[in-house]
């Protein structure tokens, strides 16, 4: 009796240890059967005593051939945020998420979490109250932006002509002012003549 029990502890043995969760690479969020939509902040662990660096990935359920990069960093995380994921471009379904982190002596640990639902992500629909000054702000706004623009255009495709216009428009305050400092002058001289008038006759 004591024997069968020992060789039944031996055998669940292995299956326990492999259910434990690794020390070293970890996802808390998200979780098995989460909704996810827009972007996912993936949170967790990713440490080793060797550490070099870890790496997030998704793959499309049941088939896990295919694994896309998230990124990663070669900076070690405890209880901290892994990465973002972005869904919105993704077709609505079941997917995995998976951590890998690999160390110095060459091993590398992983987590893997089953069954993220992604989903649409809902679409806003503006209010009549609100939509009618964003849209009447942005016409504004890209009127402005395209008269600059067209400015911008003019006088870099022919900056020659531009600063002659400048020229030609400083001449001509120049010789307005003359014109009217002389004809101010000649007032001045014809007036002086006349009092003068008298005296020589």
């Amino acid at each position: 009796m004591l024997l069968a029990l020992v060789l039944a502890v031996l055998a669940f043995a292995p299956a326990a240890q492999a259910q434990a969760p690794n020390p070293y690479a970890r996802i808390g969020v998200p979780a098995s059967n989460q909704p996810l939509r827009e972007h996912v902040t993936i949170q967790g662990t990713a440490t080793h005593p060797q550490f070099v660096r870890y790496e997030l990935a998704y793959a499309l359920e049941p088939d896990l051939a295919t694994w896309i990069s998230l990124g990663g960093s070669v900076q070690p995380v405890e209880n901290g945020v892994l990465g973002v994921w972005n869904t919105r471009p993704l077709t609505p379904g079941s997917y995995a998420l998976r951590l890998q982190v690999f160390a110095a002596d060459g091993s590398v640990s992983e987590s893997l979490v089953r069954n993220l639902i992604v989903v649409d992500a809902p679409v806003p629909t503006p209010t009549a109250s609100t939509a009618t000054p964003l849209q009447s702000g942005s016409s504004e706004i890209r009127a402005a932006r395209d008269l600059f623009q067209a400015l911008s255009a003019i006088v870099a495709a022919a900056p020659g002509a531009f600063f002659r216009g400048m020229q030609f428009t400083l001449l001509a305050f120049l010789a307005f002012g003359a014109y009217l400092l002389l004809k101010r002058l000649v007032g001045r001289w014809l007036r002086l003549a006349e009092r003068e008038q008298p005296f020589r006759d």
